[in-house]
């Protein structure tokens, strides 16, 4: 089955409702944004994207993609749980928080898939036994 995108419309009412603001850490995403873009035009104009010798949305705490999209809309019950696309069940999140949360889900899954396997290969154990 493909996974179904969150269609625009309901993507712009949820960033209207959260304003950019993470749901987690509380940042304003749009104005890290901003600050970002501003970031990339002032470096491209010294045709340098370093400061003492390291990147400067990096110095600042932001991955480069904060010039993009510093924001990802996440669903609370992900869809792979059986969670759906509507609007209660969809928040802004800030890159950082997105993936921080992306990867604490991705650890419980293994785990759960792990479990899971582990109670399938014992009860064919029982099974082959009797």
């Amino acid at each position: 089955m493909k996974r179904q995108s969150i269609p625009s419309w309901l993507r712009r009412k949820v960033e209207q409702r959260d304003q950019g603001i993470c749901a987690e850490c509380d940042m304003d995403t749009w104005k890290a944004r901003r600050v970002a873009e501003w970031a990339v035009k002032y470096f491209l104009e010294l045709g340098s994207w370093e400061w003492d010798g390291r990147p400067l949305l990096w110095q600042m705490g932001l991955p480069a993609s904060f010039a993009v999209r510093p924001y990802e809309i996440d669903h609370i019950h992900p869809i792979s749980l059986g969670g759906q696309n509507v609007i209660d069940n969809l928040r802004t999140l800030c890159r950082i928080c997105h993936q921080k949360h992306t990867k604490v889900l991705l650890n419980q899954l293994t785990r759960t898939d792990r479990i899971q396997q582990a109670t399938v290969d014992h009860r064919e154990r029982l099974e082959a036994k009797y």
